[in-house]
């Protein structure tokens, strides 16, 4: 009975051995599995710091003014072009944008964040600041890895030198579009490219027709000359011929400006052309009256004096032959006649 006893003890013994060292190995297989996990959520942290201090950078060296809004229009993030470009100063972090008196002339910004968020959409708008700089403002939905909308990223590009230039380029446009003057771009293979209102009354082609037409079509067959060639003349406008959609031969005055690439290479050849015909007749016909009118004057001159010379010769003729009709010492002396006929 003792034995058996004992016998069942050991039994039990055994048992309880064997359920400890299962539970050994569970728990080394959790320490392992704890082990791998921290290890992983070691790696994601520094992914994460990694991440956060790409960001961190990115955002500090970006010369755009950038702000990042949560669903309620605060403030959670911003450049340091923000920071310079509005005024904004870190107590600012966690204010709704809408409570903020930014320098943009922009009444409906509340209304376009919040169509953002609603709807998901971009929203693009050219505005000024206060001081009248334009500026080009983008609205874009800030979203997770969930893609769930949780807030809105607002950027201000400054785009003020490029309405200036348009402005400018417009002003251009408008002068060379409206004026009287033919204004033609031709690339270097002799093809029109630009064709205004001035050139399409002068030679009588439409810009229609006129586009992509060879510009030799309106020299005349011994005044040809290559786009190529017009590289090398200067800018002082030359006196040359053009012929119109009708063959009419037009005397014009050319001014050649080339266009050329960012590397400086010539890459199409701008010209404007006078219509100077009626004032090329007009000075050739102001020369055949002039030496007109001076051939008359010095046909007159020696009319006048060949009759100035015949009368008077005539006159003292008559004084002479009285003066020697006159008796005694009034009669004409010899050195009296010799002055008379050296005057006639």
């Amino acid at each position: 009975s003792s034995n058996e006893e004992l016998q069942s003890i050991n039994e039990e013994f055994e048992t309880t051995k064997e359920e400890l060292q299962s539970s050994n190995e569970e728990l080394q297989a959790t320490n392992a599995e704890l082990t791998t996990s921290t290890e992983e959520v070691l790696r994601g942290n520094q992914i994460l710091n990694r991440s956060n201090s790409d960001l961190t950078n990115l955002l500090a060296n970006i010369e755009i003014p950038v702000i990042m809004l949560d669903r309620h229009l605060a403030i959670h993030r911003f450049t340091p072009a923000a920071e310079k470009a509005l005024g904004l100063t870190g107590a600012q972090v966690g204010r709704p944008i809408v409570d903020i008196h930014l320098p943009l002339r922009l009444s409906n910004l509340r209304e376009l964040l919040l169509s953002v968020i609603r709807h998901g959409s971009v929203q693009r708008q050219e505005i000024r600041d206060t001081h009248g700089r334009w500026h080009y403002l983008i609205l874009r939905p800030y979203r997770t890895d969930k893609s769930k909308i949780e807030g809105v990223v607002m950027a201000l590009i400054d785009i003020d030198e490029r309405k200036l230039s348009e402005k400018t380029v417009s002003r251009l446009a408008a002068v060379v579009r409206d004026s009287n003057d033919a204004v033609t771009v031709c690339d270097l293979n002799d093809r029109i490219t630009a064709w205004n209102k001035g050139a399409q009354k002068m030679y009588g082609y439409t810009e229609a027709q006129a586009l992509g037409m060879s510009v030799h079509r309106l020299m005349p067959a011994n005044m040809r000359l290559k786009a190529r060639d017009l590289v090398r003349k200067s800018a002082t406008p030359i006196e040359t011929q053009r012929r119109t959609k009708q063959g009419r031969i037009l005397d014009v005055l050319l001014t050649v400006t080339v266009l050329r690439d960012e590397k400086g290479e010539p890459v199409e050849i701008a010209t404007t052309e006078r219509d100077v015909t009626a004032q090329k007749r007009a000075e050739q016909e102001f020369r055949r009256l002039h030496a007109a009118v001076i051939s008359a004057q010095e046909k007159e001159r020696k009319r006048l004096a060949r009759e100035l010379h015949d009368g008077v010769g005539q006159i003292l003729s008559g004084v002479k032959f009285r003066l020697q009709a006159l008796p005694g010492k009034m009669a004409l002396s010899g050195d009296g006649e010799a002055r008379i006929l050296k005057v006639g």
